[in-house]
């Protein structure tokens, strides 16, 4: 999911001006550290959100040692509303937000069908929330 207010990505300004900013969520998960890495040889300065439920700190470093930059990362759970709103209010404004951050192995999603509604659904529903906010 990429939620934004018309974002021209071809209008990024890296002279001496600011660079538009970008929300990963998941973004120490495989998708979305291959999408922080894009994004930032794209000009962008890149945000991650990752509890680390499914990922790896050591990710931040592979990405600076791939692309030179440092990404700051807010360690919160996407299912707690407050937090969400407070770290993207904190941290923000973006340009863009991209939703990574869910659970996503389907024979699991199968046997805890529950355990994968009570993370996905909340999660997306307060991110998209902060969005607007």
């Amino acid at each position: 999911m990429i939620i934004n207010n018309s974002i021209n990505f071809d209008d990024r300004k890296t002279n001496g001006y600011m660079q538009k900013r970008i929300l990963v969520t998941g973004g120490c998960g495989f998708i979305g550290s291959h999408t922080i890495v894009q994004l930032i040889e794209s000009g962008f300065e890149v945000v991650s959100i990752d509890n680390f439920s499914n990922a790896y700190r050591e990710v931040l470093i592979a990405i600076k040692k791939l692309t030179g930059k440092n990404v700051h990362n807010l360690e919160v759970d996407l299912t707690d509303r407050d937090a969400t709103l407070k770290g993207v209010r904190k941290e923000g404004p973006f340009e863009a937000i991209i939703h990574f951050a869910a659970y996503k192995s389907v024979g699991e999603s199968m046997s805890f069908p529950f355990k994968y509604y009570q993370n996905n659904i909340p999660s997306v529903l307060n991110i998209s929330e902060a969005a607007i906010q």
